[in-house]
């Protein structure tokens, strides 16, 4: 293999393979994260130790690779996992080998396919339960196939355009309420023009904002850190208009005696007319201290003319959910709360949870299927659909029924999820796609 290769733990490499093991010499978890960057939320759940080796220096694809697996490791599953910056993806384990004898198992070589998001690609060999025994992972052939079925994803700059109060960037753009921020009504009539329009949303406040954005879907990565406990609230401006997108009680990790912080969360934003503005404010008076923390803003799908009149959604405007895979080949899931996007915390299993109705009549959804798999599709309280690569073709639906459930057998490719209801009210539906092999 050709491209620059960054290891930790037990990695033989020569010309033609990679070699990881989980014997004696592996690494603790947190000498993997050295290597194996983003995956601290969860890589320790997944083992005990391993060894990881990082190939750089490759354009982002779809990559073809051949797999092969010895095993002496008496009574777990020893698992290959591959890291491409967004997903943590199963790639085998001993459950597709074959036992030759009491302590020994194998599986030949076999060909699979991931994909590669930026410029590198992260293969781990984990030890699951126990650090007895040895298994050994070799890798070879990695060869480019096609581009990605989905937006690259697009980095932006986190030094904003303009700011108004205090914001600082360094390696993350941080937006506090602390000394430096400014009136509502500044910041008001920075975003609408009027210096008013604002007054209700709090007192004062900091403003980070990013123009002359392309229209497209924007992910971004962000915390809430507060010394508050009820007040303050971290707003989202987009499309001229200002959205609630973090409160105090979402901070629950201990800083310090008197102030905590979130977990990592990722929300997805819809940008049209190239402008998008996150604010810091104050509620209710101006004591405690709150802040934004943005490690990371990207592009990650495309949007085209907005349908006018009810500001219905399209296919050209879905949301992406990203790549899905069957149960057994990822740790979770993906969580779509209103915009806000978790782990599912199961395997195969994602959710959607939307709004719906009144002004906002359907909602589209798209997602990549990265291996063949059997979907189990279950709604309440809309009508669904499952429609083809061009949003052209149905290739289920509920049949006008606001509760269903459909079995549909899929083969790797892209779907569009299309959700509707005639309610002239504002509600909420949730559908679950439970994918397995």
């Amino acid at each position: 293999m050709q491209n620059s290769i960054l290891t930790r733990g037990t990695v033989q490499i020569d010309q033609s393979e990679i070699t990881l093991s989980t014997g004696n010499t592996s690494l603790q978890m947190s000498r993997l994260w050295e290597i194996v960057t983003g995956t601290e939320n969860f890589l320790s759940e997944k083992g005990t130790e391993g060894s990881a080796a990082k190939l750089t220096g490759l354009a982002p694809g779809v990559y073809q690779i051949e797999v092969s697996l010895y095993s002496r490791e008496l009574e777990y599953n020893d698992s290959l996992y591959a890291w491409n910056g967004k997903r943590f993806v199963k790639v085998t384990g001993r459950e597709g080998a074959t036992q030759q004898s009491s302590t020994v198992w194998v599986r030949n070589w076999f060909t699979t396919t991931i994909e590669v998001v930026y410029d590198y690609i992260t293969f781990v060999a984990l030890d699951v339960f126990s650090k007895i025994g040895n298994t050994e992972f070799k890798i070879r052939n990695l060869q480019y196939l096609s581009p990605l079925p989905y937006l690259v994803p697009e980095p932006i700059s986190l030094i904003p355009t303009k700011t108004i109060g205090n914001v600082q960037t360094d390696t993350t753009c941080q937006i506090s309420t602390a000394t430096g921020a400014r009136a509502i009504s500044t910041l008001s009539q920075e975003l609408t023009g009027d210096r008013s329009r604002l007054n209700g949303y709090g007192v004062e406040g900091s403003l980070a904002i990013w123009n002359n954005l392309l229209p497209g879907i924007y992910e971004v990565k962000w915390q809430i850190s507060t010394s508050e406990t009820e007040k303050d609230a971290i707003y989202v401006w987009a499309d001229e208009t200002l959205t609630l997108w973090g409160i105090p009680s979402q901070a629950t990790n201990p800083l310090s005696s008197t102030r905590k912080i979130s977990n990592l969360i990722t929300i997805q934003i819809r940008v049209a007319n190239g402008t998008l503005g996150f604010l810091a404010l104050d509620t209710v008076d101006t004591t405690g201290t709150t802040e934004l923390h943005i490690p990371q803003i990207e592009r990650i799908a495309e949007i085209f003319e907005e349908i006018e009149g009810n500001g219905n959604n399209s296919a050209d405007t879905a949301w992406f959910l990203g790549t899905l895979y069957p149960e057994g080949f990822e740790p979770e899931g993906i969580i779509w709360n209103n915009g806000e996007i978790s782990g599912s915390d199961h395997s195969g299993y994602s959710e959607i949870i939307e709004t719906i109705g009144g002004d906002d009549v359907v909602d589209f959804f798209t997602f990549h299927l990265a291996m063949p798999a059997t979907l189990r599709l279950t709604t309440n309280n809309a009508i669904a659909a499952l429609l083809n690569e061009q949003a052209n073709s149905v290739i289920w639906d509920s049949n006008d029924a606001y509760q269903s459930e459909g079995t549909i057998r899929l083969n790797p490719g892209t779907y569009y999820l299309q959700y509707s209801t005639e309610s002239s009210m504002p509600e909420e539906f949730n559908s679950t796609l439970y994918l397995t092999p």
